[in-house]
């Protein structure tokens, strides 16, 4: 009867303890909680204890279940998280997990489904981490706590239905923000990865049509059909005899290619207005000398107008020999067209 009411009266004691100025000095079970402990009396072994994540999920009004992501570090030397007495042939936890019953006012150790306990041999940290998922059921009415030998670490306050709910919802909403931003963020960075691309090609397509390229690429054996449409992301629009049609920001485009290799020996373009004077402007400054020049009936409108306009021929010496050939047609538009010869 005596060991019955000491018993009683131990396990009430240490839940008044434990339930008042004990919760005060350790930390609550959250994310991002820690707590430290000495394993030995000089004070030189730690075990460090990190809640790394609290999910709470199956909320009712008197449970729901808890997962608890936390990381064990060990420092100053070997820590084993549980010991063997040999003699009694029983296991001894050194680290455990029990809850408090606070309306019997008692204690219960709880093993939850963690790899270590099922172990035949004590694990050992030694200046290293680990990490371990706790899953709980937790009740209205107890207290979860974290032990290390006689020291809490951590505790889990009984359950509050409508604030765990409330803790569940504000979680499930920051994670949906978290995904929607992230969602953002990656369609962001697909974007400006295509703006980044498409810039590049529209540089080509523009540069592909100023006299250097006009001039050293036209009939070089690397300018071909499949190098141009890949290089410059361009489509044939339309075919007219032998030659393809291309649509370019500028203008559009037309490219004869030579059967074998489908190199483009011949291509051609038209421009208006001061466009076409600049474009003259340009392929003169850049070394293309007149040779000859006469008048030419010249079809306008797909051959529905012929007027009388004006042929002329510039050629521009090759530093790897040969020479670019421009024949420009002046009429209603300037039309220019390019092409290798030898001489």
């Amino acid at each position: 009867m005596k060991t019955t009411i000491k018993f009683i009266l131990t396990s009430f004691l240490t839940l008044f303890i434990f339930s008042g100025y004990a919760q005060e000095q350790i930390p609550l079970i959250e994310k991002g909680a820690k707590n430290t402990v000495l394993s030995n009396k000089k004070g030189t072994k730690k075990l460090n204890i990190e809640i790394l994540d609290v999910i709470y999920s199956d909320s009712t009004r008197r449970t729901c279940k808890a997962q608890i992501k936390f990381q064990l570090t060990a420092t100053g030397g070997k820590i084993p998280l549980f010991k063997k007495d040999w003699l009694a042939d029983s296991k001894y936890w050194r680290l455990s997990f029990a809850y408090f019953d606070v309306h019997r006012t008692r204690s219960f150790l709880s093993l939850p489904n963690i790899p270590f306990f099922t172990n035949p041999s004590p694990i050992l940290l030694e200046n290293q981490t680990e990490s371990f998922t706790l899953d709980l059921e937790v009740f209205d009415n107890k207290i979860f706590v974290v032990k290390f030998d006689d020291s809490y670490l951590m505790v889990l306050n009984k359950y509050e239905g409508g604030e765990i709910i409330k803790q569940r919802e504000e979680e499930i909403k920051r994670k949906e923000e978290e995904k929607r931003l992230a969602e953002q963020l990656a369609l962001k960075r697909q974007q400006e990865e295509r703006d980044s691309i498409e810039a590049a090609y529209a540089e080509r397509r523009k540069l592909l049509l100023t006299p250097p390229y006009l001039a050293n690429w036209v009939g070089a054996s690397f300018f071909t059909k499949e190098n141009i449409e890949k290089d410059c992301d361009v489509r044939p629009v339309a075919y007219h005899g032998g030659a393809v049609m291309y649509s370019f920001p500028l203008c559009g485009v037309t490219m004869e290619f030579e059967d074998t290799h489908h190199v483009c020996v011949e291509l051609s373009f038209r421009l208006f207005g001061k466009m076409g004077y600049d474009m003259k402007k340009e392929l003169i400054e850049y070394g293309y000398k007149l040779q000859s020049q006469s008048k030419d009936l010249i079809a306008e409108n797909n051959f529905s107008d012929l007027t009388e306009g004006r042929r002329s021929v510039y050629k521009c010496k090759l530093d790897h020999g040969g020479y670019s050939t421009c024949i420009i047609l002046e009429g209603q538009a300037m039309m220019f067209t390019f092409y290798r010869t030898k001489d």
